[in-house]
């Protein structure tokens, strides 16, 4: 692991470190992890490359058995996470998280974002909220199937299969 001092992005200070390190990810070379930590302000900012790809890509993944729950999305901050049959998609923000999960990892992260909604003062959110978080209580016993799809424009994001067999990749555009 790398690390190198730099000014804080944020608070401009000299107390932040970048922290690189090459990932081992197999069938994956050169995909490398970039943290910023900021002593003063408190940033912790963490980030994923791949160095050897920049299309846009899309990746594919159907979970049909609770052995697949040992499957790994990697969201980098332009990463795209989707399930469809819950109606859950997870897109870049100012500020986006950056994770490696796997899949039940995954869906108590859909789980807990969810639960948000159950403080709303509309009664057709809070009804919608809690079918969504009692279908990923059932997903998380093994009771169906799903779909996982991982989009990201830069190809810095992936899914790392329980069952190759089962894992897509679609290039959706060449970038430069």
């Amino acid at each position: 692991m790398q690390e190198i001092k730099i000014p804080c992005p944020v608070c401009g200070s000299d107390e932040a470190v970048l922290f690189e390190k090459n990932l081992n990810i197999p069938y994956y070379s050169d995909f490398f992890m970039t943290s910023i930590i900021c002593k003063k302000c408190g940033l912790r900012s963490t980030d994923f490359r791949n160095l050897h790809s920049s299309d846009h890509t899309r990746w594919t993944y159907k979970v049909t058995s609770l052995d697949d729950f040992e499957t790994k999305v990697v969201r980098a901050s332009t990463g795209i996470v989707e399930i469809p049959e819950i109606g859950v998609k997870v897109e870049p923000q100012m500020m986006p998280e950056t994770w490696i999960k796997n899949i039940e990892g995954l869906l108590l992260h859909f789980q807990e974002k969810i639960a948000i909604f159950l403080q709303e003062d509309d009664d057709h959110i809070v009804k919608e909220a809690k079918k969504r978080i009692s279908i990923i209580g059932d997903l998380l016993q093994g009771k169906g199937e799903f779909t996982i799809i991982v989009e990201d424009p830069n190809g810095n994001s992936l899914i790392i299969p329980y069952d190759d067999s089962k894992l897509h990749k679609e290039i959706l555009s060449k970038n430069k």
